[in-house]
């Protein structure tokens, strides 16, 4: 007979109890998972690495089997594959939702019997969210081509549907004055201030950021992690701004960011916390990955090479790292052009050649600066100084 211990401290799934022999456990239970029991001491990297696994090997698609030849098998065949297993961690719970919602509306039907046109409708269905229209048709045209190879189908039926357009900019890139207006209601000791420090000095996302600890922090004053949607190691040095607000943090926390509870949260949790506290600082707009681009485009400014931003944010590509090289070129060209521009003199405007020159007042000759502001842009997001 056992009886159960206290859990409020472990990760998220995990419980401690007290076995038949006096010994105290650990183990791993979740809905739709098998339970796993710990066989290293909780707080090593041995325990670190089991739990990993756990999280990894909880199933994705309802186990159930489904008839030979149907959508629904194709899935489950493809989400057993090489192709699929290395996918990161997050990209698989990603595309195991996205398979998971279209199998219960389509899992029945013949996977060789549909054709571009059935898909184009499928897809059409999201229109109103492109976003999710085009993440929808990136998943089933990687599923028909592992298909194309192993199962005989016709790659040809997703790549022939219509690509989706998406509204240009992505996410909302911070401004100063949101990040101003964040830090005024959130002081520092509070855990909504260190989730936006944590973004904004480390430009991780989402899926990294709900896991970092003490036992990311490296003895060289770096984090040391292994990032979760690509499955590689990485590391960042913590800016001075983050480790102010780090130095407040309890030591025997073992995530940075916990509950209230005092649990770990997942990523969605901690997504989902951070948009309410947003909220309550006033914000409309702004999420944790629009951080990470403030973070980029801060870079830009600054003069960081496209090989110095990409270490910072981890990106493989130089192309990704390229776009936010534009967003900050925009800025600076916006403002150097106004420079140029006299009014009266370029206007065809009868009535603006009368007016006074609104750039000039008297001897003093007025500049546009750039949005973010008109000090010299540093690491440090200075905002003191920013034009309305």
């Amino acid at each position: 007979m056992t009886r159960s211990a206290n859990s409020r401290r472990y990760p998220k799934w995990v419980s401690a109890y007290v076995d038949n022999r006096g010994q105290l456990r650990l183990r791993f239970r979740r809905t739709g998972s098998k339970t796993y029991h710990f066989h290293s001491k909780f707080g090593t990297g041995a325990f670190e690495a089991e739990y990993r696994t756990c999280l990894e090997e909880l199933p994705l698609v309802a186990p159930s089997s489904w008839p030979s030849g149907t959508i629904g098998e194709l899935f489950q065949q493809y989400q057993q594959s090489t192709r699929f297993l290395q996918l990161g961690h997050s990209t698989r719970r990603k595309y195991g939702r996205i398979l998971a919602e279209f199998s219960d509306a389509h899992g029945l039907k013949r996977a060789k019997l549909v054709t571009a046109l059935h898909m184009d409708s499928i897809i059409g269905e999201k229109v109103d969210r492109p976003g999710a229209a085009a993440e929808l048709r990136k998943v089933l045209t990687a599923v028909w081509v592992w298909g194309a190879k192993h199962k005989g189908l016709n790659v040809g039926v997703m790549r022939e549907t219509d690509t989706v357009k998406q509204r240009r900019g992505g996410f909302y890139t911070w401004k100063p004055a949101d990040i101003r207006n964040f830090r005024d209601y959130w002081p520092l000791g509070s855990q909504p201030r260190l989730m936006l420090e944590l973004a904004l000095h480390s430009g991780l996302r989402r899926s990294d950021l709900h896991d970092l600890g003490w036992h990311h922090v490296g003895e060289d004053g770096w984090l040391d992690f292994d990032m979760q949607k690509v499955g590689r190691a990485h590391s960042v040095p913590i800016h001075p701004d983050l480790a102010a607000a780090l130095a407040l943090v309890d030591r025997s926390q073992r995530y940075f960011i916990e509950s209230s509870r005092g649990t770990h949260y997942t990523a969605e949790a901690y997504s989902n916390a951070f948009r309410k506290a947003r909220k309550a600082a006033g914000l409309e707009r702004g999420s944790l990955h629009g951080l990470r681009k403030k973070l980029a485009v801060a870079l830009v400014e600054a003069k960081a090479t496209d090989t110095e931003g990409m270490a910072i944010l981890g990106h493989v590509s130089a192309k990704t790292f390229g776009l936010y090289t534009a967003e900050a070129d925009r800025q600076k060209l916006a403002a150097h052009a106004m420079d140029k521009l006299e009014i009266g003199e370029h206007l065809s405007d009868a009535s603006q050649t009368a007016r006074s020159n609104r750039w000039k007042q008297g001897e003093k000759e007025w500049k546009m600066v750039p949005r973010d502001g008109i000090e010299p842009p540093t690491l440090r997001f200075s905002i003191a100084c920013s034009t309305n």
